[in-house]
């Protein structure tokens, strides 16, 4: 579940892949551990059937922010089963690029430390060789935690928003002019912006024709990423979407490395469950699931 062709043509290939991850071996383990068994149904019934037993099962966070979820260990046979699925499933092994060049290259945000995080691992690519048209950073303006802004401190920068954290790792990483920065907001008070949220905003500013698009983020993060992606950008357009991550242990200069719990993963799971089934919803025409948040 990576490079996808957007547009009308892409919807056969949409579904194939959509099928092929629900019936995958390592879901069917990795649900079987939790005393589940996935639905012998459409793959639109078993995604249904997914979100509510990911719901009971792996949703650690429970309306909160990623950083505050609720950590939890696993036996030894449990965690060997969860270990075993992740890259079969798209949250390993997904930090290479495809192709040699690109006409965009599109850097989330997230926390403070992925917003540098990520953007020194796409300098690094740009550096070893991989050529893009342009790059942007994409953020949103909810506001950091304490502990995100002393790590900014710590980094020499400051700022009070996640869009001012992935300027400052931008900036950082290539320079005063090497990333346009765009800034996600939500209207309503009680919501703050997504992923989704910021690919609209980095369509409104940019909306031109390009063929290809690399988006750079964590690797726990792609499967969700990427299908929210080719929802919001791919399917109104015949551009190709490829989306990597960077991989568990890359260390920033400053010492911080990247790591997770096997927890955080069966709650990336979850939410490649969710967008996979917003990105049906999106073909289908179903606003009320596409839309959901």
């Amino acid at each position: 579940m990576n490079s996808f062709t957007g547009g009308p043509d892409a919807i056969d290939e949409i579904e194939r892949t959509a099928r092929e991850w629900v019936a995958a071996e390592q879901l069917r383990d990795l649900v079987a551990i939790f005393e589940g068994q996935i639905p012998p149904s459409g793959t639109r019934e078993a995604l249904a059937w997914l979100d509510e037993f990911s719901a009971r099962e792996w949703d650690f966070r429970g309306g909160r922010e990623r950083s505050a979820m609720r950590l939890r260990d696993f036996e030894p046979g449990v965690a060997a089963t969860i270990t075993r699925s992740l890259r079969g499933l798209g949250l390993t092994g997904r930090s290479t690029p495809a192709r040699d060049r690109y006409d965009r290259m599109l850097i989330l945000g997230g926390g403070a430390p992925a917003c540098f995080c990520r953007p020194a691992f796409a300098s690094a690519l740009i550096a070893g060789g991989l050529e893009v048209g342009g790059v942007a950073a994409l953020g949103s303006d909810r506001p950091l935690r304490q502990v995100e802004r002393e790590f900014l401190a710590a980094a020499g920068a400051a700022g009070r928003t996640e869009a001012e954290a992935i300027e400052a790792g931008a900036r950082a990483a290539f320079g005063t002019a090497g990333a346009e920065v765009i800034c996600a907001g939500r209207g309503e008070p009680a919501t703050r912006a997504n992923t989704a949220d910021t690919y609209d905003a980095w369509r409104a500013a940019d909306p031109g024709g390009h063929e290809t698009i690399l988006i750079v983020t964590t690797d726990i993060y792609v499967p969700f990423q990427h299908l929210d992606a080719v929802r919001k950008l791919g399917l109104a357009s015949a551009c190709s979407i490829e989306t990597i991550g960077v991989p568990a242990g890359f260390e920033l200069p400053n010492g911080y490395r990247v790591s997770f719990t096997l927890a955080h993963y069966l709650q990336e799971v979850r939410s490649a469950i969710r967008s996979l089934r917003r990105l049906l919803a999106a073909v289908d025409g179903d606003g009320t699931i596409a839309d959901s948040r």
